[in-house]
């Protein structure tokens, strides 16, 4: 795990989500465990890998963004939140 990208993303987001670990790290992203800190509930944190953010697989995983956010059935997981982090798009959803 790159120790810096999780300091980035546990700072960015620790006024909202406390990030407590990784996940899973794929080819284009990370996916961290975290708390929400207003309901207390753990949610899961997709965050685009820093290096990919300024090429198209940015517009990709913005694409999945826009249609995660969209879907409404009971056996997909909705989308709580998105954003970014310093230009690097991320969402949650329930873990």
């Amino acid at each position: 795990m790159n120790t810096e990208h999780f300091t980035m993303i546990a700072s960015a987001l620790g006024t909202r989500y406390r990030v407590e670990k990784l996940l899973q790290g794929g080819v284009a992203a990370y996916v961290y465990l975290a708390a929400d800190r207003a309901s207390g509930r753990q949610v899961a944190v997709k965050v685009l890998r820093d290096e990919l953010s300024s090429t198209v697989n940015a517009d990709r995983f913005m694409s999945e963004i826009n249609v995660v956010r969209q879907l409404r059935h009971p056996n997909i997981v909705p989308m709580c939140d998105s954003g970014d982090i310093c230009g690097i798009p991320y969402y949650v959803m329930p873990f």
